[in-house]
């Protein structure tokens, strides 16, 4: 719950809270239909690249070593990044 508020503060800065909320729900839903693992992390990952895209993010998405979305062409990122593991 934390890192949700902490998403929806950021949120709130870039004035698409509401936008958020929206994703949270969608994938909410979806995932108390989930039954097993394997589907449940893909939504979750799905859901991750939505909020990735809302921020208008432009460094890469990685999850598990895998590269869901690539960071764009230019891109460098900061030695002092603080990215966040999922």
């Amino acid at each position: 719950m934390q890192f949700r508020k902490a998403l929806m503060a950021r949120a709130k800065k870039l004035g698409c809270d509401r936008d958020l909320q929206q994703i949270f729900d969608k994938f909410d839903a979806a995932l108390k239909k989930c039954k097993n693992d394997t589907e449940i992390r893909h939504i979750q990952v799905v859901g991750a690249a939505e909020v990735h895209k809302l921020f208008g993010c432009r460094g890469g998405l990685v999850v598990n070593g895998w590269t869901i979305i690539p960071a764009e062409p230019g891109y460098e990122e900061a030695s002092d990044s603080k990215i966040i593991k999922i």
